[in-house]
Formats: structure tokens, C-alpha cells, sequence
């Protein structure tokens, strides 16, 4: 499969079947390459690597244990464009999507480190790190760059959510690692947003409940209209004070 930097190779074949002597010819036919191949890698929006990259760096990273993926989304997008319009909207997403790649390029403790954008106002990142413990810290520094560095580079305040899930290739295939990190994600952003969760180290023993019952997909679609709101806060409230509870719990049992 032919990947985005393969396109050096393409523009040198293009211009050796051309030959010399024709460079307007041979300028036409490279800008028209040049933007289907860009079309076809990268997200139009933002510039970043999309979808395509995203499943053939996968494939690069079959057997490596020491993957981590963050899942990221931008908290409350969508009123960036309901409030300021689809072109501010952009540029949040581009310069959000901007700070990430530009912290985890400058962060020493990651290696192969790959930002990307899969899709509306979703990000992913993959990056190798010795420990879980590391690899929250990289995406702790991710969200706190977005927070810190957004309002001047927008005018606005932006914040994310984020989930990390660690590659396991003896026990699953690198999907089965997206959608474990992206229902951290969900976790991260029903319970307060502007966090990085992960329970990779099973320390929230709610996690299963809170995917099967109260975080799952069309569970708020049977409220009231109008009341939908109150409850994804009261779940959100619960979720957040139950963790805690189990977690002073576990501390109390550890000093018996």
C-alpha cells in the first residue's frame, strides 16, 4: 500500500517518464498528483495524517507491546461552530490538532510518536513508552498544552478529554485497544472533561457498570425530553463519586 511519504518517489518516476523540456506539462500533472495524494492521506481540515495512514502505521505496529493509543476529543466543539461559525470551528481543530502533534514531537520520554486525525472533532495519538505510567504523563502534558496554549493561538479556551489503553497483541487485535481507549475517552469526558482517564491498571472497579449501564449508547435516549441533561450530570456526579468512594476504600483495606 502506498503511504503519504511515498509521494518524493512518485513526483521522481513522473518526472523521469516525462522527461526534459516539458516542465509546464510536468508542474500541471505534479500539483494535480500532489492534491489527490493529499486528498487521499490527509485530513482536509486540519492537514494531519487521517484515517488511511492511521491503518497502515497500524499494521507497522502489529506485535509491539509497548503501544499506547490515546483517544481525544475536544470538549463542548460544537459550540465553536454554533456560536462563532464552521471557520472558527476549523481553526480550533487545526490548532489543536497542531499543540499535540508539537508536544508529543518535544516530549523525550515517547518514541514513534504519530498524531492523528480520524474523523469530525476526534484525535488519535500512538507513541511507544516504557510504562503506563509514562504514557499517562505524555497525555497529561497533551492536555494541559491544549488548555494552556489554545487561548492564544484561537482567542478561545479549549479544553480535551483523553483515553489511554495499552496495545496487548498476545491478547487482542489493535481495534479491540481504539475502542478501549475511546470508552476511556467517554469516561474522561462524562465525569468532568479536561482529563486524561485510563483504567489499564484496573484501579476504577466501576469501569465495567459505568460502560454497560450508565455511559452506554442510548441509555439517555429514554429520559424525558428536557431532562436529559440533569441526568448525564447526575451520572457523571455518581460516576465520579463512586470511584472515589471505592478508591478510599481500597487505600483503608491496604493500611488494615
Amino acid at each position: 500500500m502506498l503511504i503519504h511519504s511515498d509521494y518524493e518517489g512518485l513526483e521522481r518516476a513522473i518526472l523521469g517518464a516525462i522527461g526534459n523540456g516539458k516542465e509546464r506539462e510536468t508542474q500541471d500533472i505534479l500539483k494535480t498528483v500532489k492534491y489527490l495524494w493529499k486528498g487521499f492521506f490527509l485530513n482536509p481540515v486540519t492537514d494531519s495524517p487521517g484515517p488511511r495512514q492511521f491503518e497502515h502505521d497500524l499494521r507497522n505496529r502489529n506485535k509491539e507491546k509497548d503501544t499506547y493509543c490515546v483517544m481525544i476529543d475536544i470538549d463542548d466543539f460544537r459550540k465553536f461552530n454554533k456560536n462563532y461559525g464552521t471557520l472558527v470551528g476549523d481553526r480550533v481543530l487545526t490548532d489543536v490538532a497542531s499543540i499535540i502533534s508539537e508536544t508529543i514531537r518535544r516530549d523525550d520520554i515517547v518514541a514513534r510518536a504519530n498524531s492523528y486525525h480520524l474523523h469530525g472533532e476526534e484525535l488519535c495519538v500512538l507513541y511507544s513508552c516504557r510504562t503506563l505510567e509514562d504514557a499517562i504523563k505524555v497525555a497529561e502534558k497533551m492536555r494541559s498544552a491544549v488548555e494552556r496554549e489554545s487561548q492564544e493561538r484561537t482567542n478561545h479556551r479549549v479544553t480535551v478529554s483523553l483515553g489511554v489503553a495499552q496495545y496487548c497483541p498476545d491478547e487482542e487485535d489493535f481495534m479491540q485497544t481504539i475502542e478501549r481507549a475511546d470508552r476511556y475517552m467517554i469516561c474522561a469526558k462524562r465525569e468532568g472533561k479536561n482529563q486524561v482517564y485510563t483504567n489499564e491498571d484496573k484501579r476504577d472497579i466501576l469501569f465495567p457498570i459505568k460502560m454497560k449501564y450508565w455511559y452506554k449508547e442510548g441509555v439517555l435516549s429514554l429520559v424525558v425530553h428536557g431532562a436529559d441533561r440533569v441526568v448525564h450530570n447526575v451520572k457523571g456526579l455518581v460516576g465520579r463519586t463512586a470511584t472515589r468512594i471505592c478508591r478510599v476504600g481500597q487505600e483503608l483495606y491496604r493500611k488494615i
